[in-house]
């Protein structure tokens, strides 16, 4: 029994953590990546190396959609606008 305890804590600790990394800001998770890459066991796992290179992100999530595109030039296309049509209700 106490190996199914210690079981499921371990997966549980293990969805918490990985979803806490998909989900926290960009600019936290370089911010955490760099701390742990101080410990050298850890430095050498690539997914905190790339974390840590991640560029500045403004303090969002890092969807790169920060007013500019790849190439760093300003995106200048207006938004697309949608026609709205409201139907009148008809009476039953």
């Amino acid at each position: 029994m106490l190996l199914q305890y210690i079981a499921v804590a371990c997966i549980v600790m293990t969805c918490v953590t990985y979803s806490s990394w998909t989900l926290m800001p960009a600019t936290w998770r370089r911010v955490v990546a760099s701390g742990l890459m101080r410990n050298r066991v850890l430095a050498h796992w690539s997914v905190l190396q790339r974390a840590a290179k991640l560029p500045s992100a403004g303090a969002c999530g890092g969807c790169n959609s920060c007013g500019s595109d790849k190439g760093g030039i300003a995106k200048t296309t207006a938004p697309k606008e949608s026609v709205i049509h409201f139907m009148p209700h008809k009476p039953q």
